[in-house]
């Protein structure tokens, strides 16, 4: 699962949800109560989400002390991912403990948290990405955690990577900056693996602020060619995107009731998971797990639903199984 947890610290997790009937329901008493529940496959939510509790949770926009790319995360970060932990190991079973990879600072006071399940992977490195050049990609830099497979022989290796993309100005179809950094994943060696045979199961994901269908014009001129998002990844190394294109992923800042849902109560396609499984037989569904029109309590209460989810973050989750 990936998730812009919108500016996501510790003191925003002890936040009680300010709609009793979210509490009053199951969904959630607290952020972090609420996030934990959709995290581990509670039954309350089994209209948004599985039931199966996440392996990967990869939390975006996590607050951390520090401003320097690659140094470790400090303060906040470490409290929230303590209590993530903790929440998450007093719920699931013992076939689910979790842990956390060390944070690095992505940018200004920013973080990635990835939470994972230690009884199905083993922790292996973090790296705040770096390109050829040896230059973090801007503004804020992914991150990586690479893990291998328990029980796998020989040992399959997976890498988990944390996206929070270029802010885009979608009132002015202004996409360049978000589109062109989709494209730049693509010079990372890690992710390119151009050197790496085999190649290793790959998972990009988080808030990106464009979509698939998003472009830019390269250079002036009415032959100029257009530059797609994500074309360097999928055309060039064999990622690929089963979320089907224009799905909305970010939340709006209220309801609109002009509109038909989901689109009243959702805003743009930012959110996306990009893939390469060489293990896979098949690519595996890329889903929206949608915690407000497929809350329990939506179709009483759409209002407290909405309300509850836009508290959290100003993004729904995406999750991938295989």
């Amino acid at each position: 699962m990936f998730w812009n947890i919108f500016k996501l610290g510790s003191s925003k997790l002890k936040n009680k949800m300010n709609q009793a009937v979210i509490a009053n329901n199951g969904l959630g008493n607290t952020a972090l109560d609420y996030i934990v529940k959709v995290a581990t496959g509670n039954a309350v939510w089994n209209n948004a989400t599985t039931t199966t509790p996440v392996d990967v949770l990869v939390v975006v926009e996590l607050v951390s002390g520090g401003a320097t790319k690659g140094n470790p995360g400090t303060g906040s970060c470490l409290r929230s991912l303590n209590a993530i932990k903790a929440a998450m190991n007093g719920t699931t079973t013992a076939a689910y403990r979790y842990d956390y990879v060390p944070p690095l600072v992505t940018g200004y006071h920013e973080t990635v948290g990835v939470l994972y399940n230690n009884k199905s992977l083993t922790y292996v490195s973090n790296a705040a990405m770096r390109n050829a050049a040896n230059n973090f990609l801007l503004p804020r830099t992914p991150f990586a955690a690479a893990f291998t497979v328990i029980g796998t022989n020989p040992l399959r290796a997976l890498n988990v990577v944390g996206i929070h993309g270029p802010t885009s100005n979608p009132t002015t179809l202004d996409y360049k900056d978000a589109v062109a950094f989709t494209n730049q994943l693509s010079q990372i060696a890690q992710l390119n693996q151009a050197a790496l045979n085999p190649k290793q199961d790959t998972c990009i994901g988080g808030d990106f602020n464009c979509d698939p269908l998003n472009t830019y014009k390269s250079g002036n001129g009415a032959k100029a060619p257009k530059v797609t998002a994500f074309a360097d990844l999928t055309g060039s190394y064999n990622y690929s995107i089963t979320l089907a294109n224009n799905t909305l992923t970010s939340i709006r800042d209220a309801m609109d009731n002009n509109q038909v849902p989901p689109a009243n109560y959702l805003s743009q396609p930012y959110d996306n998971i990009v893939f390469r499984l060489p293990s896979q037989i098949a690519n595996p569904p890329v889903r929206r797990v949608n915690l407000i029109g497929n809350a329990a309590v939506f179709g009483a209460s759409p209002v407290a639903a909405f309300n509850a989810a836009r508290s959290i973050s100003d993004h729904l989750p995406l999750t991938i199984e295989f």
